[in-house]
């Protein structure tokens, strides 16, 4: 009898130990995690002793970012890196965002046991992107030779679907590469062009003056015409239309199509500057957007220019700045009828038991135009492409609207510019390509893009 008693106290003994030894665990392990937020916390690493980052995927399931071994890998190099991002030489992008999440552990107990006994690290939460891998490769190979960016965006939801910027970098060798690719200067390849470069929109933003004058005209604008002989006379001033086109007597429905320079520039005489200015700021111009993405705020100040950049600002030139990311959403919020939802590409987030911990839904972000101009720019966006400026889109089984911009950097150089959407019976997709330092080439690869896309 003593013996049985003194057995069970051995038994409780030990289950006592492991109690405290358990315990003490998970006292270290939640205590810590907390500081996974802190990418510059020097306790930060105690964490990243015990816990695996989760994996990336798209949003099909295809691994995109993964540990093994303590070491991080992206399975596609360069695709990614200005969406992730990097972990192994501070955090950038994702990695950053969602570090807390990517370093949080699944507690139960058999995962307890596991570290405890057998130092397998725990498994973080992973992340579901809500960008297709395929369209994703689609737009990086689209850009292999050039400088430039990529956006798009379903606009019913604000899901993206592709977003690359390029020059790129491989996030598996930054820590190697970071001296040569910070110090490079000349291309930038760390430097996300789609949410933070700053360009002018050229003819794009014919967009812009075109709304203006539906909301300060509502039943004459169509009556309003400009015989084009190729270029304007303003004062000293003399703008001419893309390669000096004459383009005769146009309303602004021909000439949106056609781009005409002239017809927008003699719109000072119908819009005032305040008036564009205000039309500018309501699609978000001078504002901070107000999305979980970080994106350079666009710069628009007509009233405050000289008249020489007042003129140019009704045709996207002159101070005027935005990033491709920026006009995606505004081609998002015409395609889906003047409704603006907020732009998000974190779709889902799951513990390594594969329980969802969180679910993101699209949500409305404005009413940035009324209906009414919306569908009249759809239809304007249309025409560009069955007689205008995007007339090589025109072959595609699709219906698609787009503004072309040629922006004018120098005498020299110039940014070439599609701003669109396309859908058919079965999808929709808002898009920007831009394309640094050339005249053309941005309607030759939407047009890849939509052919391929529409084929996933």
């Amino acid at each position: 009898m003593m013996q049985e008693n003194t057995n069970i106290k051995v038994v409780r003994a030990i289950l006592l130990l492991v109690f405290i030894i358990l315990s003490c665990r998970i006292y270290y392990i939640v205590g810590y995690s907390n500081l996974a937020v802190h990418q510059y916390n020097p306790r930060l690493s105690q964490l990243e002793d015990s816990v695996s980052r989760g994996n990336f995927y798209d949003e099909n399931g295809i691994v995109l970012a993964y540990t093994n071994n303590d070491e991080r890998y992206y399975s596609y190099d360069e695709r990614y890196a200005h969406v992730i991002g990097y972990s192994d030489y501070g955090k950038y992008g994702l990695e950053q965002i969602l570090n807390q999440n990517l370093l949080s552990p699944t507690y139960n107990l058999i995962e307890i046991l596991k570290y405890t006994f057998t130092k397998n690290n725990f498994s973080g939460q992973n992340i579901t992107l809500t960008i297709n891998n395929d369209l994703q490769s689609i737009a990086e190979e689209s850009l292999q030779n050039e400088t430039g960016a990529i956006v798009m965006i379903e606009p019913q939801t604000g899901k993206i679907k592709a977003m690359y910027s390029s020059p790129s970098f491989n996030p598996n060798t930054i820590a190697s590469e970071w001296n040569t690719l910070s110090q490079d200067t000349a291309n930038a390849p760390l430097f996300n062009r789609a949410t933070q470069g700053l360009y002018p929109p050229g003819s794009t933003f014919k967009i812009v003056s075109t709304l203006s004058l539906l909301e300060n005209y509502p039943d004459f604008w169509q009556d309003i015409h400009y015989t084009c002989n190729g270029y304007i006379e303003v004062g000293e001033y003399k703008i001419r239309c893309f390669n000096g086109n004459v383009h005769g007597n146009i309303n602004v429905e021909e000439a949106f199509a056609v781009s005409c320079n002239s017809f927008y520039v003699n719109l000072k005489n119908y819009i005032s500057t305040s008036q564009l200015e205000n039309t500018a700021e309501n699609l978000l111009f001078n504002s901070e957007l107000l999305t979980n993405i970080d994106i350079k705020k666009s710069q628009v100040d007509v009233v405050n220019a000289d008249e020489f950049n007042q003129l140019l600002a009704y045709i996207g030139q002159g101070k005027t700045l935005v990033t491709p990311f920026q006009m995606a959403m505004i081609s998002c919020a015409i395609a889906n009828d003047g409704v603006l939802m907020n732009p998000y590409y974190v779709d889902e987030i799951t513990n390594a038991s594969a329980k969802q911990v969180e679910k993101f839904l699209p949500s409305y972000y404005d009413n940035i135009l009324t209906e009414e101009h919306a569908i009249i720019l759809q239809n304007m966006m249309k025409k560009t492409v069955e007689t205008g400026t995007g007339i090589h889109l025109n072959d595609l089984d699709l219906s698609i609207g787009i503004k072309t911009g040629t922006a004018q950097i120098n005498d020299e150089n110039s940014h070439s510019w599609v701003v669109g959407f396309a859908n058919n019976d079965e999808k929709e997709i808002a898009f920007v390509v831009i394309i640094e330092n050339k005249d053309t080439g941005s309607v030759n690869i939407t047009k890849n893009l939509l052919t391929q896309y529409f084929n996933l």
